[in-house]
């Protein structure tokens, strides 16, 4: 099976109703792209702390990550023009829609496949590509996730932040059942 994709920089991924995830490889990419030498002031420009609880069948994940603001409905890079960050945009914008963020319930397909004109397209992602982004992303989270234990409790130090920074939250909640 193949879906037809063929991305329109249409902004439909940038609106969805969460905030985007960025892992410290994505903050030191777009500081460089930014020229802004301090990941103090890049965090508080543009960030929030985003707070996840997900419950496994056999155990809960709790976790902090950054996030990217929201401002008018978009993400804090959106503008008029598109993407302000396009050519060092974090992993999970550059594996959307096709990524486990963006792919892994229905209403996140129905909500991608309902707004952007990119599934209108030419080109066709086979299972194998759409599987692929998704492991590509899976891969960068248990990256993060071994980092956070080693840093028990200290999520900001793999951002290079000296203490966790006074931010606006966004709380996540995920249930999540392990086939067997």
């Amino acid at each position: 099976m193949s879906i037809p994709f063929a991305c329109t920089q249409c902004g439909a991924c940038c609106r969805w109703g969460s905030a985007i995830k960025v892992f410290p490889r994505d903050l030191h990419a777009l500081m460089d792209l930014l020229k802004i030498s301090s990941a103090e002031d890049f965090v508080l420009r543009f960030g929030v702390i985003i707070r996840e609880v997900h419950e496994l069948s056999c155990e809960v994940i709790k976790f902090s990550i950054l996030g990217l603001r929201r401002e008018a409905g978009g993400c804090v890079f959106l503008s008029e023009r598109g993407c302000r960050v396009h050519e060092k945009k974090p992993l999970i914008c550059s594996l959307a829609p096709f990524s486990w963020s963006h792919w892994s319930t229905p209403a996140h397909r129905d909500y991608y496949q309902s707004h952007s004109p990119g599934f209108q397209g030419s080109v066709e992602f086979a299972d194998e590509q759409i599987e692929g982004s998704i492991r590509r992303e899976i891969e960068e989270w248990n990256h993060y996730l071994a980092e956070i234990e080693e840093n028990p409790g200290q999520w900001w130090v793999l951002y290079g932040l000296d203490e966790e920074p006074a931010l606006p939250e966004v709380r996540v909640h995920g249930r999540h059942v392990n086939a067997s």
